[in-house]
């Protein structure tokens, strides 16, 4: 791609999992995506601090060029995060870093840790600006510097699938990063202890189960495949997201959803009114299982698909509006 321009988009993420979203970002924004101009290949997680740092600091200075044009560096993730900022020493340009839930980096849940402090007061006096995905998060940082974009959004395909309909018994499926704040395991206790339902994980990573029976493990599937094919979505996470986006491309394709009072779940709540049902941080497993047959007690119905389904279309909470979103706020 021929960055000739006098403004130039750098999407900076290594989570395979946000491949589809990233690239439609980069479309709308005429940017690129790191990990794919190096390596032409698909964003890969399991990458060190220094390899990021070593790309970042190549393709800055291939773009930089002469010198003229502004160079817009949008990064995702707390290491990637850090990682830029160190590379903002050798490579003048714009750093714009997406906060997905700084709450988490600060360990706003029990106590500021070093760490999570150092982190905030990077992004709050370093950073060009920033974006974070609820109000909550918004709190953490000068607003002067901050703009909230709410999550990072979803393909309009997901509106699409028919809704579910009829009774036997409910596919109930955990999609993510198989890690314990992710609430992996709590997901695993789950299907343990409930044999009317199916169970099925989605994701990347190591499987720690070998003989539960009921639990299926799916790989890594397009979200389309994922939320035509299930009932409920069950993401007892801790680990602070500003939004969930699996919790909003399970609410376009009309699947029930279980998760955590995480600030992020909390703002579709309160401030935007996507029903779903919530457990206390940190989980616990009686109270998952009780929530869970709580939603399957009940009749299945298209009556709540339909209104969080409306409800979305009126918030814009779609990739194509999140980008015009970022272009809008990107001044292009």
């Amino acid at each position: 791609m021929d960055f000739t321009g006098e403004k130039k988009v750098v999407i900076v993420d290594f989570d395979k999992t946000s491949t589809h979203v990233r690239r439609q970002l980069a479309s709308h924004l005429d940017g690129l995506i790191l990990s794919d101009y190096f390596l032409n290949t698909e964003i890969v997680g399991d990458i060190s601090f220094l390899n990021k740092f070593s790309l970042l600091l190549r393709l800055l200075k291939r773009l930089r060029g002469d010198g003229k044009g502004v160079v817009h560096v949008l990064s995702f993730g707390g290491g990637t995060n850090v990682a830029v900022f160190f590379a903002l020493f050798f490579i003048r340009f714009k750093w714009i870093p997406t906060i997905n839930g700084i709450g988490r980096h600060v360990d706003i849940y029990h106590k500021l840790s070093i760490v999570g402090l150092l982190y905030m007061l990077i992004v709050r006096y370093f950073s060009f600006y920033a974006f974070v995905q609820n109000s909550r998060d918004l709190r953490l940082l000068k607003k002067s510097k901050s703009k909230v974009v709410p999550g990072s959004g979803f393909n309009k395909e997901l509106l699409l699938i028919d809704l579910k309909e009829g009774a036997g018994r409910y596919k109930v499926g955990f999609v993510g990063r198989k890690e314990e704040l992710k609430g992996y395991f709590k997901f695993i206790e789950l299907a343990n202890e409930v044999d009317d339902c199916d169970f099925y994980i989605y994701g990347e990573g190591e499987d720690f189960f070998k003989n539960e029976l009921n639990v299926k493990n799916m790989g890594y599937l397009r979200p389309l495949e994922i939320f035509s094919f299930i009932d409920i979505l069950v993401l007892p996470t801790e680990y602070g997201e500003g939004i969930p986006r699996t919790v909003i491309e399970s609410a376009a394709a009309g699947c029930l959803i279980l998760s955590s009072r995480i600030p992020g779940n909390i703002s579709l709540v309160d401030e935007y009114n996507i029903e779903m049902e919530l457990v206390n941080v940190p989980v616990e497993g009686q109270e998952l299982k009780n929530s869970l047959q709580l939603i399957t007690s009940k009749s299945r119905s298209e009556n709540l698909a339909i209104r969080r389904r409306n409800r979305l279309k009126t918030l814009g909470f779609d990739i194509d509006s999140i980008a015009k979103l970022y272009s809008h706020y990107l001044k292009y």
